[in-house]
């Protein structure tokens, strides 16, 4: 290591390609089985750097995408040359070894800009990294003095840590706030209420699905400062990547999120709250009998979701693969069909099931009025309900391993409650009972009370349970495992949010409104795939006999997803060894349906799948017949779209 340090310090016009140099030389000793161990040891570069193996190895296999991505962001200044030209003072949050701080006097000196920075603060939790980001900048510096060191977690950063009174502060935010673990709200408040003058802020990390959006986050706790650019790119090439793991520098794509914005000198930007920023869910269910209105419904399938913690920050590293396949299919279409349970429930409404020669099911209802709310909503609102509580469940705000929850749901308008829990149970029981390795879940014994609103106080939907029109006493005195506050006439106010009025575990409360307007994209879950339960078995001769319990639980996902009433002849086995994640060739007559055996598998997997189809009319046939069955998570590419429309396609298929 003195080695390092010794030939770091000996260079006269330091460049960060040149510390990169340096620290592969570092490395040249080891073999390559070693260098090939550190690169995995470094977990995407996610974990702390402790070791000088570890930052040197770190510094050659993912500098360049650094330097590649600080200098997007310095290059959305339009005018660096009065911009930077005063004294200056930086803020690299979670520094690691100085990479970001390097790469803007790397930026200065490129474009002839005098370095006249005066106090460098160096934030990171690993004091190995500290010393060495230390190292890094005052090569450039040359005065020890002007740098401050602060070996602490984010979260515990203090207002004397991050004091300047430059001219201009830099602050950068390098692959750090898309951390789960940092409190968002807490950042914005130390930032916002200890810092002025001008001060600009470079936030870049990776374009990664549930990550990404927590810069905007971290953007939204203040008062609309200038946004100077705000990007979000896959498609980039860097000349050089860095090292892989087989030790050669190759070309690689990369993917970056990148927002940049500045605080403008005496103006307050933070506005201090007491709540966290709502967060934008999408998910609605519509009734067969309104199917040519399902289009109006559109616009409800946008809803906000507000807690007293921070959902918005949350991504799930590791999802369960049961919870992201029912995320999947309660969000598989904006708004997608009711299941034929929900449908039923409304027989008293002259919803009714009718027979179809194709073996298809099929709901009408004749006397159907459209103005009657509990027909046209109360289906949206179900299907907000169980996506909350899949939220619930992955925050670990609510326990899957419980056997009993005890919840409260306060019903401004159209029952949805009981539905909505007996629905996702249902739903749930079926795909863990037909897996492998789940099938030992359980989905916990709901004791449910409801407040209700007047007008639907004796709603057959509320099933069994009897709501009450306002809070008891003993409501108010009980602790509950989870508190949902759901509407569907009253738009999301943050500010005259609550949720004081009953006790709840975990603080587990939800509060859900209707959108004002989208500003935000559907997201589906992805996982580990899921290994589901033979169908078949087969005798010496090859004849195929169908395992009867296992069979009933596919069938419910059948008229679930696709109002199939039963498998045809041929299909089971297929489907067999699909859902087994076994290689399978299907041989059925046209019309025999070969779709429906990779469309369910595909949709019982918490992933994206890719079918290679032939022919363009079929897949535009297919994507058509996806759409009418309620599933709009699909698009095609072919030659009879043009290539900016196959790059659209391409993206939907990112998020």
């Amino acid at each position: 290591m003195q080695q390092y340090i010794d030939e770091i310090k000996s260079l006269a016009n330091p460049t960060f390609q040149q510390i990169r140099k340096i620290t592969d030389i570092s490395l040249s000793h080891l073999p390559r089985t070693e260098r090939d161990k550190l690169w995995s040891s470094l977990n995407q570069g996610v974990d702390l750097l402790t070791t000088h193996e570890l930052m040197c190895q770190y510094i050659y296999s993912y500098g360049n995408m650094h330097e590649a991505k600080i200098s997007k962001a310095l290059s959305s200044i339009q005018n660096p040359q009065q911009v930077f030209n005063t004294d200056i003072a930086i803020v690299d949050w979670g520094c690691g070894q100085g990479l970001a701080t390097v790469c803007f006097f790397d930026f200065l000196n490129k474009l002839n800009i005098a370095n006249n920075t005066q106090k460098v603060i160096l934030i990171e939790p690993s004091e190995q990294a500290l010393e060495r980001a230390k190292l890094h900048t005052n090569l450039y510096l040359k005065d020890e003095s002007k740098i401050k060191t602060v070996c602490k977690f984010l979260d515990d950063v203090e207002k004397a840590d991050i004091e300047t009174n430059q001219s201009i502060t830099v602050h950068f935010f390098s692959n750090i706030l898309d951390v789960p673990q940092i409190d968002l709200k807490k950042l914005a408040q130390l930032v916002g209420e200890n810092i002025n003058g001008e001060h600009y802020f470079f936030c870049v990390s990776p374009l990664i699905e549930g990550r990404s959006h927590r810069l905007d986050a971290f953007y939204n706790y203040f008062n609309s400062p200038t946004v100077l650019s705000n990007v979000e790119q896959s498609e980039n090439k860097l000349n050089l990547l860095a090292e892989d793991s087989h030790g050669k520098d190759v070309f690689r794509k990369y993917t970056l999120k990148l927002k940049v914005f500045k605080f403008e000198k005496g103006k307050v930007y933070y506005i201090p709250i007491d709540y966290y920023p709502a967060v934008q869910f999408h998910a609605g269910y519509y009734l067969d009998c309104l199917k040519n209105q399902r289009n109006n419904f559109a616009v409800l399938s946008d809803f906000e979701v507000s807690a007293p913690f921070d959902i918005g920050a949350n991504v799930y590293e590791d999802v369960n693969p049961i919870l992201a396949v029912l995320n999947n299919i309660i969000t598989r279409g904006l708004p997608t069909k009711a299941s034929p349970f929900v449908e039923n429930k409304f027989a008293s409404f002259g919803n009714t099931l009718q027979q179809n020669d194709y073996g298809s099911i099929i709901f009408e209802n004749k006397n159907v009025e459209v103005n009657n709310l509990q027909l046209t909503q109360s289906p949206i609102a179900i299907a907000r309900l169980q996506r909350t509580i899949i939220e619930a469940i992955l925050t670990e705000k609510l326990d899957i391993q419980k056997n009993e929850w005890s919840v409260l749901v306060k019903e401004y308008d159209v029952p949805c409650a009981a539905l909505a829990f007996e629905d996702l149970k249902q739903m749930f029981y079926n795909l863990t009972s037909l897996s492998v390795d789940y099938d030992k879940m359980k989905f916990p014994k709901v004791t449910l009370e409801i407040i209700g609103s007047q007008e639907y106080l004796t709603s057959p939907l509320h099933l069994e349970t009897k709501p009450v029109l306002s809070a008891t006493t003993l409501q108010k005195n009980k602790e509950y495992d989870l508190v949902i506050d759901i509407s569907m006439a009253q738009l999301e106010n943050n500010q005259n949010t609550t949720f004081s009025e009953f006790k709840c575990n975990n603080y587990c409360y939800f509060n859900i409104r209707s959108a004002k307007l989208p500003r935000s994209q559907r997201h589906i879950y992805t996982s580990d795939t899921i290994e589901y339960k033979p169908l078949v078995t087969k005798d010496t001769q090859g004849n195929y006999e169908d395992i009867e319990a296992n069979k009933l639980h596919l069938q419910y996902f059948a008229q679930l997803l696709f109002r199939k009433e039963d498998f045809r002849q041929g299909q089971l086995p297929i489907l067999n060894r699909a859902l087994q994640n076994k290689s399978v060739i299907g041989l059925l007559p046209t019309g025999g349906g070969k779709s429906l055996t990779y469309q369910l598998a595909a949709m019982l997997q918490p992933g994206v799948t890719l079918i290679i189809d032939p022919l363009r009319s079929l897949m535009k046939d297919q994507y058509d017949g996806l759409i009418n069955v309620g599933i709009d998570t699909c698009t095609f590419i072919n030659s009879t779209l043009s290539a900016q429309e196959k790059a659209e396609q391409e993206r939907q298929m990112e998020t």
